[in-house]
């Protein structure tokens, strides 16, 4: 018996396995891959996607592919490695472990370790960021000069530390230069063992990115663009658009325009959905039969999992649902099922409660205490009275006279073929799926 769905396991060659490439996204992949193969100068590429939208599971498949025809490749995860103090630390880290696996001239990875080293110790020699990123980076001006005036009239240590980048400031500059050129030659030495092509880039896959600390997803961002944007390193980053810029509004402000500050990083975007607010129809049936697919639900209970599948199609064609939202919502049905049986006419009920439970939780609160109305619940779930489709409209006034108590009994009963009884019974009927099934299990 399974009560959870089995996390999807991508080797790390497997690529696009047709089984698992639910969606059909081995055509992105491949276009990323011409594009990326197609350009020496360094590439910065966001891939897209809500939260919930299957963009972990592409990246991996698509580095599969790559590893595949000998690219090289790392897959970052940045929500992992947020421990890091500095962004620098862990993407080098990264590099040179996958060098060191592929490379048969050591000294040449020992050279790029022992050239990283200094780097780092440039950055370790600021006792601020501020200073680190305007100053041993070589961007220096007027404005950063009183900057550094003002910090450092109160703390001597720090204006020795200051004193020392800049009088050293040529010589980091040089250090941070050679360690550039050592990286851009990097990719021709790894794939020179296993091809003759020498023309493969190396590609940082960075997935996770809005899901780390926002100081440290910034932090990479600008680690890229000022110290691994060298030819033939293209950074690949899989990150909800939307959130990344709240990451810069929360670091800097809302007097920053977070949009404009990361096309200054990101050459350009590559949305994983064609609509790019919502998923089809056809997308959210795939993945249902997927996920439904990897419990093990018993014959009995397959006329309550179809039903809880047709309201999440009709909740998700009313508004966006996430993948992982969808993976939520039949969890909880699974266990709902498993703990025991559902009559039938109280299974659009009660898959319509854990849908709201999830994306809705003020109106599911409301339906509890009897304080919402049908126009809320019809717009949430998709709702229909017209709709002659898969019984849309009977399963609507199922909702309608659960929900609205205006109508007479009898109309009731001529509306809705199932013993929900007189308009007491009906009120009291969600509170207590809510209280007594619902909440049970979400607590």
């Amino acid at each position: 018996m399974r009560l959870f769905p089995a996390e999807l396991e991508i080797d790390d060659k497997e690529g696009f396995a047709p089984k698992k490439d639910i969606f059909k996204r081995k055509k992105v992949g491949d276009g990323l891959t011409n594009i990326l193969t197609s350009v020496s100068q360094p590439c910065v590429i966001a891939v897209d996607g809500s939260w919930g939208s299957g963009k972990s599971v592409f990246l991996k498949m698509w580095a599969g592919e790559l590893r595949k025809t000998a690219i090289p490749v790392i897959y970052f995860d940045a929500f992992k490695n947020d421990y890091f103090n500095d962004a620098f630390v862990a993407i080098v880290g990264e590099i040179i472990s996958l060098a060191t696996g592929k490379v048969s001239d050591k000294d040449s990875v020992k050279n790029l370790q022992t050239k990283a080293a200094k780097v780092l110790k440039i950055i370790a020699l600021a006792s601020t960021k501020k200073l680190i990123e305007r100053v041993s980076l070589g961007v220096i001006d007027s404005a950063v000069l009183k900057d550094m005036q003002d910090a450092t009239t109160e703390n001597p240590e720090i204006e020795k530390q200051f004193e020392a980048i800049l009088n050293s400031y040529g010589d980091n500059h040089s250090i941070l230069e050679s360690f550039k050129t050592t990286l851009s030659e990097l990719p021709k030495i790894m794939v020179k063992d296993e091809e003759s092509d020498k023309n493969k880039p190396l590609i940082i896959i960075i997935d996770e990115l809005d899901r780390c600390r926002p100081d440290f997803a910034l932090q990479i961002l600008e680690r890229i663009k000022h110290l691994f944007s060298v030819p033939n390193v293209h950074f690949v980053l899989g990150v909800h658009l939307n959130q990344l810029e709240n990451s810069v509004s929360f670091t800097y402000g809302d007097r920053i325009d977070s949009h404009t500050y990361l096309q200054k990083f990101i050459h350009f975007t590559v949305s994983l959905s064609s609509q790019k607010s919502q998923h089809s129809r056809g997308d959210y049936s795939v993945f249902l039969d997927h996920i439904i697919s990897q419990f093990d639900f018993n014959t009995g209970e397959e006329g309550f999992v179809q039903n809880a599948k047709h309201m999440i199609l009709r909740a998700a064609s009313s508004g966006t649902l996430s993948f992982r939202t969808i993976e939520r919502i039949l969890t909880k049905i699974s266990i709902i099922t498993k703990f025991a049986p559902k009559p039938e006419h109280q299974q659009h009920l009660i898959a319509g409660l854990c849908i709201l439970k999830i994306t809705n939780p003020n109106l599911y609160n409301n339906l509890k205490t009897g304080t919402s109305n049908f126009e809320e619940v019809k717009s949430a779930l998709g709702l229909s009275l017209d709709s002659d489709r898969d019984n849309w409209a009977r399963i609507s006034k199922v909702w309608l006279h659960h929900v609205d108590f205006s109508f007479d009994d009898t109309k009731v009963e001529n509306d809705i073929p199932f013993p929900f009884g007189t308009k007491d019974q009906r009120k009291e009927r969600i509170p207590t799926i809510a209280n007594e099934v619902i909440d049970r299990f979400f607590e």
